[in-house]
């Protein structure tokens, strides 16, 4: 009796065996054959474990053992993490290329000037040589990386999902709690420059200096929106934003590929970048602020980064975030949140060159009108990165 019923279990193991096999099998092979034209591109990326282990699984028998099978299918969520940042870093390790764009650049310039000077018995004009300031425009030669998901320009860091504390405790709107990110995005080392607005949208709206390193400001939230989708027309990816009539702006969601604004919460994990304080770094070393910008906007990148090598993350221009704003932020712990439903403002985050030290704290926010085109107004754009899924699918 125990016998018949021992062989009747190695039945049902093995029927159980054979079709997770088949099953891995098949959506190996299909995942393979979706990632080969990224593995004939990078080194990296073919000796990736992910990818080895589907190789493993695409070319092994019905032998192969059930404890091995599931075990593969139980890891395949974190190997797929890490094969998403891979597929993220070849915007930096790709195949690169080299375009010639034409680059305005602020340089110092000598001219002759004449000069009147007081003589004895008349006076006398003098010839002297001065510099002075001038925006020339060069024909440069830049760096690209080509992949699967379209071009990028080097500038942009991959940021890898993580918990962290938001907020600030004991301050009533601000509330510290644990959020989650659980996706991979990229975004941009800098706030948006004038030079990379004008490059895709033509006319600068900029006030106060207008040089290609200065960050872009003047700017709504609708122009931010309207950045980010033309950013992803131009590299053939599908658009994140449903814009209705100019102000009715529909967000895809995080599953969409394209360029968009970052949530608050994805703001401000970015921001800290693993630190815990107020700021990742004395003020006068990491920010543009009343105290030491003179009341002028500056050039971005003159400060140090955070410790993920984010620029002027606090300090110099606000930037916009997805989120509307709310007083305070929902009772308990959230996974990858996207603000409230309801609201007519929207979040700003980062402190700006005319204020107080008080601004420039990475829990600090704040929210205007989205059409409000303030001086003070910048931003800087992320992209989801795809998630593989073990059925072979890209989870987007």
């Amino acid at each position: 009796m125990f016998r018949q019923h021992a062989q009747s279990v190695d039945a049902f193991l093995d029927a159980l065996r054979i079709e997770k096999a088949r099953t891995l099998r098949t959506a190996a092979r299909a995942r393979l054959v979706e990632l080969a034209p990224l593995i004939a591109k990078s080194a990296e990326l073919e000796v990736h474990r992910t990818v080895s282990s589907l190789t493993k699984v695409a070319e092994s028998s019905s032998v192969m053992g059930l404890m091995d099978l599931l075990g593969f299918e139980k890891d395949f969520e974190k190997d797929a993490e890490e094969l998403s940042a891979s597929i993220c870093l070849l915007a930096g390790r790709g195949r690169r290329e080299t375009r010639e764009v034409s680059v305005d650049r602020e340089v110092e310039e000598a001219y002759d000037a004449q000069e009147t000077v007081a003589g004895f018995f008349r006076n006398k004009i003098v010839t002297v040589r001065k510099t002075r300031s001038v925006r020339r425009s060069n024909r440069e030669q830049q760096y690209v990386s080509v992949n699967g998901f379209g071009e990028y320009v080097d500038g942009w860091i991959l940021v890898r999902p993580g918990t962290f504390a938001m907020g600030q405790a004991n301050w009533y709107s601000r509330e510290l709690h644990d959020v989650t990110i659980t996706r991979p995005f990229l975004m941009l080392a800098t706030p948006i420059t004038q030079a990379r607005w004008e490059t895709l949208m033509g006319k600068n709206p900029s006030a106060g200096p207008q040089t290609a390193d200065h960050p872009v400001n003047n700017v709504s939230w609708f122009d931010a929106i309207a950045y980010c989708n033309a950013l992803s027309r131009s590299e053939g990816l599908e658009e994140a934003y449903i814009v209705d009539s100019g102000t009715s702006v529909r967000w895809k969601g995080l599953d969409a590929l394209g360029y968009r604004v970052p949530t608050e919460a994805e703001w401000e994990y970015a921001c800290r970048a693993g630190t815990t304080g107020d700021r990742y770094g004395d003020v006068n070393a990491i920010a543009w602020w009343e105290g030491n910008s003179g009341k002028m906007i500056h050039q971005v990148g003159q400060k140090l980064p955070n410790p993920w090598g984010f620029f002027d993350m606090l300090g110099n221009v606000f930037e916009w975030c997805w989120d509307k704003w709310v007083d305070n932020y929902p009772d308990g712990d959230a996974v990858d949140p996207v603000g409230p439903e309801d609201g007519d403002d929207r979040v700003h985050r980062g402190g700006r060159y005319y204020g107080g030290a008080d601004y420039a704290q990475a829990w600090h926010r704040g929210s205007w009108k989205p059409d409000d085109e303030a001086l003070l107004n910048g931003f800087r754009p992320v992209k989801s990165c795809p998630i593989p899924r073990p059925d072979g699918q890209i989870e987007r």
